[in-house]
């Protein structure tokens, strides 16, 4: 699999792994790293130690994160992922599985944009869009569609553009405006399609009174080789109203969640010392932006 710049990652209430199971059972795929909560930072994150932390995996070739984080938080509609595929009976089949305990947002049908597409909700509150492919060019099974809502509504070719600025080798591929009528603020979207770091991305807007907006149930993470990256992307993309949170958290001006992380400090959690992967979190857990040199010295017991 090809590196992944940019992933989905979704808040759990100790499911983190079940989903993860599900997922790549329904869609084909593979689980490939699970770290669990250490002794050290009970006290910041409030898990049990032992507990599984971060469910990394693989569905259609394309990386998903989950972390069990409790209850504060759950996946929502306003980051959903939109999965193109070219065989109706595949379509009905996932369909059938992801409505098992879940939601309908749009019944499985016909529609202007496509012959076969439907919007749902899992039974753990991931949001998928399952479609025939949109076009000849739908060359990405997998790709992140953020719904802007609520007071960000009309502002998708904004975000869009915005990303594409702040990733270096980004390109805006489409954005359709809503038609004359439709109610939605002047400028608004109902499709955007860009390539962000390699990765696809989709956006639109909706003026609509849908109860759900961006939060943290739903992020993006973007995997960062080494500190001049992590300071590049927290910079960057808090410019113009954002905010930063801790543990490598921050909201972007359009109150969007990102994760700038570090796959040093991340394999730091991996490792069968399990004191220096304890260290290492305490460390993390204090922070706001992502040090890695403060992380492996703590880890080292320095």
């Amino acid at each position: 699999m090809a590196v992944q710049k940019i992933a989905p990652f979704f808040w759990h209430d100790g499911t983190a792994e079940e989903a993860a199971q599900f997922h790549t059972q329904l869609f084909g795929g593979t689980i490939t790293e699970i770290s669990h909560y250490p002794d050290a930072g009970c006290d910041i994150h409030g898990q049990q130690a032992g507990q599984v932390m971060v469910a990394s995996y693989d569905i259609l070739s394309y990386r998903l994160h989950g972390i069990n984080a409790g209850p504060i938080f759950k996946p929502s509609p306003a980051l959903s992922l939109v999965v193109q595929i070219e065989d109706r009976s595949e379509i009905e089949r996932i369909w059938a599985g992801l409505l098992e305990g879940g939601s309908i947002m749009m019944p499985l049908d016909n529609y202007d944009w496509s012959n076969l597409y439907g919007w749902c909700n899992d039974r753990f509150g991931v949001s998928w869009q399952i479609t025939l492919p949109f076009g000849p060019d739908a060359d990405r099974p997998v790709t992140p569609m953020m719904m802007f809502t609520g007071s960000v509504a009309g502002r998708a070719k904004e975000a869009l553009n915005f990303y594409a600025q702040t990733f270096p080798g980004s390109t805006i591929e489409l954005t359709n405006d809503y038609p004359e009528g439709s109610n939605e603020p002047a400028g608004s979207i109902n499709h955007g399609r860009a390539t962000i770091a390699g990765t696809g991305l989709m956006a639109m807007d909706s003026a609509m009174d849908h109860k759900f907006g961006f939060d943290e149930g739903g992020s993006l993470t973007i995997a960062c080789e080494n500190q001049d990256e992590i300071n590049y992307y927290w910079d960057k993309l808090v410019e113009g109203g954002g905010e930063h949170g801790p543990c490598g958290w921050l909201k972007d001006r359009f109150g969007f969640s990102w994760q700038v992380v570090s796959n040093e400090v991340i394999a730091m959690y991996l490792v069968e010392d399990r004191d220096y992967a304890a260290r290492a979190m305490q460390a993390m857990m204090q922070m706001s932006k992502i040090d890695i040199a403060a992380i492996k010295a703590a880890a080292k017991g320095e």
